[in-house]
């Protein structure tokens, strides 16, 4: 089994100024930089790009948006709700999501690196295509979820509930599902192949396999 390595937590090392703004710009290019976010929203915008640069964000909202291009870099969720958002393309470098919404949402091409979501709601979210490296996922829900052709490196699942999730293309070699819960996980074999599960979800995934336990 390969050696997970740490991953690196946000880099937040100055006092963060109050952001006392709506999420209102120009529509090119929107950034925010060292600044700390609370009881905001952000709405239904299309094609929006956005950039947030060493934030803390607490009990905002962002909503049904398309988001292009947009970056997230140091950034700390807590009790948000990102949900039946698109993530076209964009960068989450350094980002913890923290008893955060996620519900909904779609995350295509994007570049995930050295992310936490800890103890949030991510039913029926959408990972297609993405690169994703040192991301743990921790007493989170991941029910119906989906993830198609992604390229994932130095993964941590722990306590993820999988219940009804699809893994399509989506290699999960040396990753460690013993602790999470597969019920009727729809799986291909590229995707189960090597993958550490405990002893009681055996039957589940030789069921996928066509081998049948008696």
């Amino acid at each position: 089994m390969k050696k997970i390595t740490k991953r690196k937590v946000p880099i937040i090392k100055v006092e963060l100024e109050e952001y006392k703004d709506n999420f209102i710009f120009d529509e090119y290019s929107n950034s925010i930089s060292y600044k700390k976010i609370e009881d905001n929203e952000l709405l239904n915008k299309e094609k929006y790009r956005i950039v947030f640069d060493t934030c803390t964000i607490k009990n905002t909202r962002i909503n049904d948006n398309k988001l292009y291009r947009s970056e997230f870099i140091d950034v700390v969720f807590e009790n948000c709700d990102l949900s039946n958002n698109i993530f076209d393309n964009c960068i989450f470098i350094r980002c913890e999501f923290k008893s955060c919404k996620l519900l909904g949402s779609n995350f295509y091409n994007c570049a995930i690196s050295d992310v936490l979501i800890e103890e949030s709601i991510s039913k029926y979210v959408v990972l297609s295509e993405n690169k994703i490296k040192s991301l743990e996922i921790v007493k989170s829900s991941f029910e119906e979820s989906s993830f198609f052709e992604n390229v994932l490196k130095n993964i941590i699942f722990d306590s993820v509930n999988f219940k009804k999730a699809t893994f399509s293309e989506t290699k999960l070699k040396d990753i460690d599902l013993s602790s999470c819960n597969i019920e009727n996980i729809r799986i291909d074999h590229q995707s189960v192949e090597g993958t550490i599960i405990a002893l009681h979800q055996a039957e589940s995934i030789c069921y996928l396999l066509g081998v049948r336990v008696k």
